[in-house]
């Protein structure tokens, strides 16, 4: 529970720091180099996809890593779209709807597909300008090496990044 908490409020902590305030155009560029990161390190991320889920290298590189780096660049289209709407309700009424990102959003992720999974869910928080809190399988998968400084630089020369998504320890 507490790593629960710490990791929710360095989250939360990042989203009042301006990833809330950041312009969609930012936030899209974000992803897009994301999308970048996860093509160029395609073939090891499916080698550490398929040693923790048993599924072959070849089914993980193109169903899982490459649908991955897809998602992102379609996320990565909506980060502006986040609009909403108004509605005539008569008698000079008028209902406006805004859509609004929550500042931080949590993910349990399944065993069978969890990097796809983290992906699909990453790019919805980050591209509507939330901050995401991953939970990964219990079957100890390392999640939080697809996060690493190494792997992904670009994730920590900014100021947000390392923060916009977490992974909570199992």
């Amino acid at each position: 529970a507490r790593d629960v908490e710490k990791t929710t409020d360095t989250a939360k902590k990042a989203w009042l720091e301006g990833w809330g305030e950041t312009a969609p155009g930012e936030r899209s560029k974000y992803l897009l180099a994301l999308s970048d990161a996860v093509r160029e390190q395609s073939e090891d991320l499916a080698i550490l996809e398929a040693l923790q889920t048993g599924k072959t290298f070849r089914e993980v590189l193109q169903r899982d890593i490459h649908r991955g780096a897809r998602l992102l660049r379609h996320y990565a289209g909506w980060a502006g779209k986040l609009g909403g709407e108004t509605h005539d309700l008569g008698d000079g009424l008028t209902g406006v709807v805004r859509r609004e990102a929550f500042d931080v959003l949590a993910a349990v992720l399944p065993s069978h597909s969890p990097f796809l999974s983290a992906v699909s869910k990453v790019g919805a928080a980050l591209a509507l300008g939330s901050t995401i809190v991953l939970q990964p399988p219990e079957q100890g998968y390392e999640l939080s090496s697809f996060l690493n400084p190494y792997r992904m630089p670009f994730l920590y020369q900014k100021r947000l990044g390392q923060h916009l998504m977490s992974v909570v320890s199992n």
